[in-house]
């Protein structure tokens, strides 16, 4: 992929996320698997972000149900937000939000490579995005990203528990 296929794929993907970067070598960074970047992986790729995300969104989906069902037991809300804090969960707003076609990853150099192995991808981008909206754009952006594309997940996983 050329540098200005690469630029152009950067500007689709922050139309998608409705975030503009400020340093797009972050949002580079989040959607790139160490499978590209082996020797480098630590700086290159989306392992550290993926750690960032999860806890900034964790701490949101928390403090949402807390706001939100005030007459929940902690044993409730704590089964409520590993449901949603999941990487089922996270990989079906990733393929939802069509983030696999922009993760670079180096197939040829995974041992397996299947539809688990692709939403699995998607669950680690979801999260690193998150990281990299928060250290690019502040936490208030990265607030306004988990409210949009995370937290209606609360209500839905809530009523899914609720029929079953």
């Amino acid at each position: 992929m050329s540098e200005t296929d690469s630029e152009d794929n950067l500007a689709a993907l922050e139309t998608l996320l409705q975030v503009t970067f400020h340093d797009r070598s972050l949002l580079k960074r989040a959607i790139t698997h160490h499978s590209c970047c082996p020797e480098t992986s630590k700086r290159d790729s989306y392992d550290t972000l993926e750690f960032l995300g999860d806890a900034i969104i964790s701490a949101h989906v928390v403090e949402h149900i807390f706001r939100t069902y005030p007459g929940a037991s902690e044993g409730e809300m704590t089964a409520l937000k590993s449901e949603v804090v999941s990487r089922r969960v996270f990989a079906r707003i990733g393929q939802q939000l069509g983030l696999f076609p922009f993760i670079r990853v180096d197939i040829a150099n995974l041992r397996t490579f299947n539809e688990r192995s692709r939403d699995s991808l998607c669950a680690d981008v979801l999260e690193a995005v998150v990281g990299a909206i928060h250290i690019d754009q502040g936490s208030d952006v990265a607030r306004d990203f988990v409210t949009r594309t995370i937290l209606p997940m609360v209500e839905q996983v809530k009523n899914q528990k609720h029929d079953t």
